[in-house]
């Protein structure tokens, strides 16, 4: 999934949208006022496809997949469903707990998730 996922990566604008449920990717557009450092999905796109999103993604052009102040805070508005941050060659997962927003160790999941947990649900 990674490598459908660094695809996506652009080096001028930020690109967005969701991974679904049943493992497609849909691209949303991005209405941030700059979308080159920000991106911003509308509630519309939300709605759309509320009930299938496993997971955000979005690029970033200019960095890597670090965590920007701004990603901080629209990840906690969205607990329940797992953040990719697309970086011209890493691509990282994080999710929200407690809260909080934390880098998914892929190597190592039972570091993170208990069994039979996901994002949102504690």
């Amino acid at each position: 999934m990674n490598d459908d996922l660094l695809r996506l990566w652009t080096p001028l604008t930020e690109r967005c949208g969701f991974l679904l449920n049943d493992g497609s990717i849909v691209e949303c557009q991005n209405v941030h006022e700059q979308p080159e450092i920000g991106f911003e999905i509308t509630p519309a796109s939300i709605r759309q496809y509320e009930d299938q999103i496993a997971a955000t993604w979005h690029t970033h052009p200019r960095t890597g997949p670090n965590l920007s102040a701004e990603d901080y805070r629209a990840f906690q508005a969205w607990p329940r469903w797992f953040h990719y941050i697309i970086g011209e060659h890493d691509v990282w997962c994080y999710y929200v707990r407690n809260n909080a927003v934390i880098l998914l160790d892929e190597d190592d999941l039972s570091a993170w998730l208990p069994e039979g947990t996901a994002p949102g649900t504690d």
